[in-house]
């Protein structure tokens, strides 16, 4: 996964209205109640609907796209206002707060699997880069203001946005480790790398010696077969 930044979605307006510091310490999930864009590429819609989010924030607060990042249904993140810019989405703790927005009504649809991937991966990055330094979402809008935000459906996924996330093995994501060693041809660069002939011949030998090892098993448990018969009366015990 990665975030797609104002440059690239086509930022206008202003970065938010000011400074604020790093890290927030509270992280609030929230739903734009805009038309959600479809699942399907070239996800022109989805930049659209980004730039339709910060016309609206700039009419409504003079200062750019209110929300820090967005998901769009599809599970594409959008940088909003920068991280250590002030936004307009959590009235009494947009300094020390940020915001993940939804885009879509989720009072009335339920956020996508791929959604709900993308919160768990954003919590953990920004986590990581000391944007926030909670571990996972503080609640919903609706806990500091009277209102339905994030929607009943989004308020019920945000037990499972918290689960940590871990990437698969076909999820591998940029980082100092890798998940899988890496296999070389031709000459090893490193000693603890095997080339793809060593592993299967190694393979290959193991696969064979199975059978003699199985004759040997046989024979042992015929012997301690014989052995028991041997030694044991009727009534007794062994």
């Amino acid at each position: 996964m990665r975030i797609i930044p104002r440059s690239e979605w086509g930022a206008r307006h202003d970065d938010g209205g000011g400074s604020a510091p790093l890290p927030a310490s509270l992280l609030y999930l929230h739903h734009s109640v805009t038309i959600a864009p479809d699942l399907l590429p070239p996800f022109s819609d989805d930049y659209a609907a980004i730039r339709t989010l910060e016309g609206i924030g700039e009419a409504r607060f003079g200062r750019g796209i209110s929300y820090t990042y967005l998901i769009t249904p599809a599970g594409l993140i959008f940088q909003g206002h920068s991280d250590g810019r002030l936004g307009a989405h959590t009235k009494g703790y947009n300094s020390t707060a940020r915001a993940i927005c939804l885009v879509g009504n989720y009072e009335v649809s339920e956020p996508t699997q791929a959604q709900v991937d993308a919160v768990r991966w954003l919590i953990a990055d920004g986590h990581r880069r000391r944007v926030w330094s909670v571990t996972r979402l503080t609640g919903g809008h609706y806990l500091v203001k009277a209102t339905a935000c994030p929607g009943k459906h989004a308020m019920a996924a945000i037990a499972a946005m918290n689960m940590p996330y871990v990437a698969t093995a076909t999820q591998e994501e940029d980082d100092d480790m890798k998940l899988t060693d890496t296999i070389e041809f031709g000459n090893a660069q490193k000693s603890n790398v095997l080339s793809i002939g060593t592993i299967t011949a190694r393979n290959h030998n193991a696969i064979t010696a199975i059978p003699a090892k199985l004759d040997r098993i046989a024979t042992a448990i015929e012997a301690n077969t014989a052995a028991i018969k041997a030694t044991h009366q009727p009534g007794g015990t062994l």
